[in-house]
């Protein structure tokens, strides 16, 4: 999921991605610092993604990438926000 502002349903699962260009070396950081990162090098600069598996209410939240070489510093925000199971109601769309 490519993604600013990320609505999730509990249980699920999602891949932050974070992708920067510029001058190597390149490093990215995620805050909250998490575990399950998988980062690689491409042509022009680099990925990072976040694996977040089985998730629940208390992972909803703002998760920043910070992409920094010797020239500076650039940074993403993503809202993850994890909600209960979507049912309808009257054709509403409600959350439980």
């Amino acid at each position: 999921i490519l993604c600013w502002v990320c609505l999730v349903v509990v249980g699920s699962r999602v891949v932050l991605t974070c992708q920067a260009e510029g001058s190597k070396p390149l490093n990215i950081e995620w805050s909250p610092s998490v575990e399950n990162i998988n980062t690689r090098n491409t042509n022009k600069g680099i990925i990072s993604e976040l694996y977040l598996s089985s998730l629940h209410s208390s992972q909803t939240g703002i998760y920043t990438c910070m992409a920094t070489n010797s020239y500076g510093y650039d940074h993403m925000t993503i809202n993850l926000v994890v909600r209960g199971k979507g049912v309808y109601y009257n054709n509403i769309l409600r959350y439980v």
